[in-house]
């Protein structure tokens, strides 16, 4: 099994790619809304102290957020439909970025499944630092609030939105 140096090493070559700051909703700092999900193979949930999602990368890395690191002490769950659900696979390591601080800078955590998924459903990395393109629609996923009363689902929410 790999260690901790190959999710630094991963870690340190997609951070680049990841400095987009998505956000809607009447708190700015916040996802709202969505509808149910349909089928995303490359999506892992972390359920655990707190409920966080995250992206398969690789065969057995899932990118997520560094401030998630209570979600991912024990099981990930692999393509969710709803809270406790999809293939259940534990936790190897979780490895946040050497920068991560508080103040929730360099918010980006690499996590090694002990095993690989059966889906088998990697979402490719974006190497072109110029994309997304400002308003450029992308596709939101998560178990946050549906509205601005603090609701939460138990299915999985998806969320067209533009890039800000």
């Amino acid at each position: 099994m790999r260690g901790s140096s190959f999710l630094l090493l991963l870690l340190a070559s997609w951070c680049r790619a990841l400095e987009v700051e998505i956000l809607s909703g009447d708190d700015p700092t916040s996802i709202v809304g969505g509808t149910t999900a349909g089928t995303h193979p490359y999506f892992v949930l972390g359920l655990d102290d707190t409920i966080c999602g995250g992206s398969l990368i690789h065969d057995d890395v899932v990118l997520t957020a560094a401030h998630c690191d209570t979600a991912w002490t024990a099981n990930a769950y692999i393509d969710p439909p709803g809270l406790w659900q999809g293939e259940i696979i534990p936790v190897a390591l979780a490895q946040p970025h050497p920068w991560y601080a508080t103040d929730q800078t360099h918010d980006i955590m690499l996590v090694q499944l002990q095993t690989i998924p059966k889906t088998g459903a990697v979402i490719p990395m974006n190497k072109d630092p110029s994309l997304p393109k400002l308003s450029t629609t992308v596709l939101a996923l998560g178990f946050g609030h549906i509205n601005n009363h603090g609701e939460s689902p138990t299915q999985l929410q998806e969320l067209k939105m533009p890039v800000t």
